[in-house]
């Protein structure tokens, strides 16, 4: 019996040893989530964030999809099992994705995932076509990192990515898939070396790396070519390196030396082919031809000092690089900014994190030599509102916040010298409470008393404003906030219009920093430090250039050191936001590249050029300058040495200029530290060239005097169109014979060069067709051996045409006819142009209009009238007005078509009760009636569901608006302040002139009824930005007009007479013919928040742009 028992539990074990081992056989090497029902495959966990936070699903032809964004979540976070692939380790994968084909506004999913180089890399997105129906992408990724690294996750399905922004509208996912693969390309490759980013200093051996990695099963052999390159492109070493042996998933190195020596960025083109045996057969697989970057920097040495005043934000509570710290303090800065987000480190009332990740790297800091600035944000709905930007106003809300503080400050104020309270409070993004300045101020004194219990030690920093708003900061001082603070901190940031010169005002900041120098004076804080915690210049596609970028900040620290009128500046950023031009402007603030980038933490021309400064600087003090017109030259006395250091330039223009230095010699570098030769003058006279690239002139000054320039260039700074020449002349006022020296870099070409003979010289240049932003000529001029001058001429590339386009009445006869009228100027200097114009308003009831143009000579100017479909209610028409050249040139604008006349009220129209259309007639109608103007509006279900006509009458004191609404539910149960949230109007106006400046001002102003009370709010004024209307403020209550709600057959209408000194202040009055720029929302909330709104014209909800107003006529 026991023999039987024994064998049978012997069989019982053999067949679960059988079962185990066909249960391992039979386990499937790859990874599926399903969302369709359907049971997941080697999944070990996952979750949602954002948005909605958890699940959302939605049927598409009967299968169960994740809605991912309107409405669903943002991301699902997906952990792969740990045995299926080799951790931590680069794997070559490839993920499939089966999902409804839905939508066409640009709605897209893509992927998040870790690679050796970064937590967050992005593949390409998956964008809707709308052929609804189900279809599969694959997305092919060599280096895919399993390692948990994306918050507990391995793989991100994504509906919002830094590289692409926020999908407009919901996708629709059926299952994910994750198997191994083949890679695409067996062999990558990068460039290392010992120093992070590459960047060496000038005394380091130059010693770089190419490696070869090989992520395949088989062995490789691989050829390589490659070249170094200067930062304009011109190859100055080329090598190669044949049949290296690579083996299965191992790297081999080719070593580089680069044979340079000056200062600045350079750059490694590499191009590899490889061949292997691949399941039997050979084969060859052409490598990418990438692009690696190096550069040399002017490093601080350890017995310098760092520059107190140059400082930077670091954004290490985004999970970056510690390490970034020690680059940093490598190129001269002295301190860094973060951010200790409340909601993160208090998630229950009174309890805070004691594991705080930022830990290490305020203690990693303090050990390298940088002080520290924590700006302590934001909200916390643990206490109060419902998003983390409303700002505390509540007894409770504003103890906390201020509690919060005092204990970063009691566990961080040994490493942590300056706290700063929230940041830009006065932008509604970070304040969506719309909280005043009084209650920002309050909240500013009890922070500042917690803190200074805490440790008294700890500098506190208030404000914090974007640009310089007088306005706002009155009122923060009429309630006290200069008693409770240390220091005053702002973001002056401002730019001029145009791409290539995205620049910081230098006039302009002086002037306003003066004007707020004096308000603190007269409020009896003459001496209150003003510290700049945030401004930066962009560099990127559309932006500046890097060579822009660095001068640019150069000046700035120039100017602050010189004028003596700033503490300190944190430039915003330390490192680009983004690895390539995908956010746009908000990838580029940095002076590093991002590490995700081709040459990670690589430095860019500002670095280089900040360490330059640093050197020649930080240890000076300012001693006397000259500053006319848009050439500044500042003078310092430099204390290590004692030598005389001039900074000079001209703000993005050119100019001659002579100085008498008093000494027989001086050396001249560029922005980058590089000597360009010593200049000697038995008068001490000297002529330079000072352009937008600031260069140093040293030695022993005894004077510096202004003098007339005795050799000058008619203007160093020219512009020229791809394939343009531009000429530049040279005179010598002593009539000599001078030889010259040019050299040109980027595209240019010299296609003509000639001698000083007599006093006069000239050179011509010309640009490719694939110049970009500037393009730098270096010019030296000799007397025999003897070198007199030396400079930087400039030829910035600019369209071949200016393009421009409006709405006009047809005629004054016609009240519903209206026309596309197009300019084209060429901008050539030597070429003339010929090409079409053409828009097509199909989608608006009309036909593609195309018009013919030729043979435009430079300079001339040719309109071009295009028809649009007559309407008799006004919508909004954004159409796209396209210019095309005959070579292939093309250049589109989105214009916003839409144009409305107010008519002359000679009775003003009753504002509530008796109500008549015969009031309101005589001028346009516009309405929000259809899916483009509820583009907005999730789930919009015609017009019941939300939708307004409207019209707006006018006389000298008064706007007048009627708004009929239809609204299937109407909500509105919030304080004025946040009225937005619920039903109601938001409407915004702003001058004509004002309506297509970059950075526009506007009012803009909510009409809405609260819990049965009719009430207009001013959410924003114009003097938000530029102080133009000092009597009004933001986020209030309006003191004058009318207005009313009521329901009239079903329909709601909003009446409202606004003066039109709530709009702009002073006594405002307005006359026939003016233009203004207007647009007005309806928003819509059924019960449970803000569904979203519909809109006439735009630039109200989604953002804050007043160039995407209509234009409005008062008409009498």
């Amino acid at each position: 019996m026991k023999k039987r028992i024994l064998s049978f539990l012997l069989s019982l074990a053999m067949l679960a040893i059988n079962a185990s081992v066909f249960a391992q056989e039979e386990q499937p090497e790859y990874a599926q989530f399903f969302w369709d029902g359907a049971k997941n495959i080697n999944i070990q966990g996952y979750y949602y964030s954002e948005g909605a936070g958890t699940a959302v699903y939605e049927q598409k032809e009967n299968v169960s999809c994740l809605k991912l964004r309107g409405g669903g979540p943002y991301y699902c976070y997906i952990n792969v099992s740990d045995s299926l692939f080799p951790s931590n380790t680069p794997v070559s994968v490839a993920i499939t994705v089966r999902y409804y084909d839905e939508g066409e506004n640009g709605e897209y999913f893509s992927l998040r995932y870790a690679n050796p180089l970064d937590t967050f890399r992005e593949p390409e997105k998956v964008e809707m076509t709308n052929t609804k129906e189900f279809k599969e992408h694959t997305f092919y990724i060599d280096d895919f990192v399993f390692a948990n690294s994306n918050n507990g996750a391995d793989v991100v399905l994504a509906g919002w990515t830094e590289k692409y922004s926020n999908s407009p509208g919901s996708t629709y996912i059926q299952w994910l898939k994750v198997e191994k693969s083949f890679p695409q390309k067996p062999v990558h490759y990068s460039l290392t070396s010992e120093h992070m980013g590459n960047i060496f200093d000038g005394n380091d051996e130059k010693n770089l790396n190419i490696v070869l990695n090989n992520s395949s099963p088989v062995e490789m052999i691989t050829d390589a070519e490659y070249e170094v390159l200067t930062y304009d492109g011109k190859v100055i070493q080329s090598e190669k390196a044949e049949g290296v042996k690579i083996e299965a998933e191992k790297e081999s190195i080719i070593p580089l030396v680069p044979d340079v020596n000056d200062y600045g960025s350079y750059s490694v083109r590499v191009r590899t082919k490889s061949r292997g045996i691949v399941d039997g057969e050979e084969k060859v697989f052409e490598g990418e031809e990438k692009v690696f970057d190096f550069s040399i920097a002017n490093k601080k040495t350890e017995n310098e000092k760092s520059n107190y005043m140059m400082r930077s934000q670091v954004h290490l509570d985004w999970g970056r690089n510690t390490e970034m710290l020690k680059m940093m303090a490598e190129m001269g800065i002295s301190g860094s900014r973060e951010a200790a987000l409340w909601d993160v480190n208090e998630r229950s009332k009174g309890v805070y994190s004691e594991n705080w990740t930022m830990e290490k790297h305020f203690r990693y800091a303090k050990e390298v030599g940088l002080d520290q600035m924590l700006a302590i944000g934001y909200g916390n709905t643990v206490y109060e509102g419902n998003q983390v930007m409303h700002m505390p106003t509540t007894p409770e809300g504003i103890a906390a916040y201020a509690k919060y503080a005092a204990r970063l400050a009691e566990k961080y104020g040994d490493v942590m010298q300056y706290f700063e309270v929230w940041n830009e409070p006065n932008l509604v993004n970070f304040n969506s409470n719309y909280a005043s300045a009084t209650q920002y101020a309050e909240l500013c004194k009890a922070t500042y008393t917690e803190v200074k219990k805490a440790n008294p030690n700890v500098k506190v920093g208030v404000w914090s404003t974007a640009q310089i708003p007088i306005g706002w900061i009155e009122e923060t001082i009429n309630a006290g906030i200069l008693d409770y603070c240390d220091v005053v901190t702002i973001h002056p940031y401002d730019w001029e219009d145009t791409g290539m010169d995205n620049r910081i005002k230098n006039a302009l900041y002086v002037k306003r920093i003066k004007e707020l120098r004096e308000l603190l004076t007269k409020s009896g804080k003459p001496d209150m430090p003003i510290v700049i915690t945030e401004v930066g210049v962009r560099a990127g596609k559309g932006y500046a250039s890097q060579i822009g970028q660095a001068a640019y900040l150069t000046q700035l620290f120039a100017v602050s050191a010189g004028e003596k009128n700033i503490d300190s500046i944190y430039i915003y950023d330390f490192m680009n936001d983004a690895p390539d031009d995908s956010r746009r402007g908000e990838g580029y603030w940095g002076l590093i590249n991002h590490s995700a980038y081709t040459t990670p933490y690589s430095a860019k021309l500002s670095y280089v050029a900040l360490a330059a400064y640093n050197k020649f600087v930080c240890d000076a003090e300012a001693v006397d300058n000259i500053v006319r017109n848009k050439t500044s030259v500042y003078r310092f006395k430099r204390n290590s040495d004692g030598k005389d250091v001039i900074i000079l330039w001209s703000d993005n223009e050119s100019e001659s200029l002579g100085l008498n230095l008093g000494t027989n010699e001086i050396e001249i570098f560029d922005m980058y530290s590089n000597s360009k030769g010593k200049i000697q003058s038995a008068d001490g006279k000297y002529s330079f060239e000072a352009t937008f690239e600031p260069q140093y002139i040293v030695g022993n000054f005894s004077k510096m005097e202004e003098t007339e320039a005795v050799i000058k260039i008619d203007n160093g700074r020219k512009y020229a169109a791809q394939n343009d020449t531009a000429e530049f002349n040279i005179t010598d006022s002593q009539m000599r014979n001078l030889t010259v020296e040019a050299i040109a870099h980027d595209k240019a070409e010299i296609i003509e060069s000639s001698d000083i003979k007599n006093g006069v010289g000239k050179i011509k240049v010309k640009l490719g067709s694939d110049a970009e932003n500037e393009n730098t000529v270096e010019l030296r001029i000799f007397d025999g051996e003897k070198l007199l001058y030396t400079t930087k001429i400039h030829v910035c590339v600019t369209e071949p045409l200016e393009f421009n386009a409006h709405i006009e009445k047809y005629s004054d006869n016609s009240a519903t006819r209206y026309i596309m009228s197009a300019t084209v100027k060429n901008l050539s200097n030597t070429n003339s142009i010929s090409g079409t114009v053409s828009s097509d308003f199909t989608e608006v009831g009309g036909e593609i209009e195309t018009r013919c143009f030729e043979n435009v000579k430079p300079g001339e100017t040719i309109n071009v009238q295009l028809n649009i479909p007559e309407q008799v209610v006004q919508r909004t028409i954004v159409s796209k007005a396209n210019v095309e050249l005959d070579y292939g040139y093309a250049q589109s604008k989105d214009i916003w078509l839409s144009k409305n006349l107010a008519s002359y009220a000679k009775m003003p129209p009753k504002i509530s009760g008796d109500f008549k259309y015969s009031d309101w007639m005589g001028g346009d109608w516009f309405a929000a009636d259809d899916a483009y103007a509820a583009r907005y509006l999730t789930g919009w279900k015609g017009v019941s569901d939300c939708s307004m006509t409207g019209t707006v009458k006018w006389d000298e004191e008064n706007m007048y608006l009627l708004a009929i609404v239809e609204d299937d539910v109407f909500s509105n149960d919030y304080e004025p302040n946040g009225m937005w949230q619920g039903d109601g109007i938001q409407i915004a106006i702003c001058s004509a002139d004002e309506r297509l400046k970059s950075s526009a001002t506007f009012s803009e102003i909510g009409i809405g009824k609260l819990k049965g009370r009719n009430v207009m709010w001013r959410y924003e004024t114009q003097t938000m930005y530029n102080n133009a209307t000092s009597n009004l403020k933001s986020n209030v209550e309006l003191e004058t007009g009318e207005s009313s709600v009521e329901i009239l057959n079903g329909k709601y209408v909003y009446r409202a007479r606004i003066p039109w000194t709530e709009f702009f202040g002073g006594d405002t009055k307005m006359d026939k013919n003016t233009q203004l720029g207007f647009s007005v929302l309806l928003n819509d909330n059924d019960g449970n928040g803000r569904r979203g709104w519909v809109e006439y014209c735009s630039g109200i909800g989604m953002n804050k742009k007043p160039a995407q107003y209509g234009l409005m006529t008062l008409t009498k």
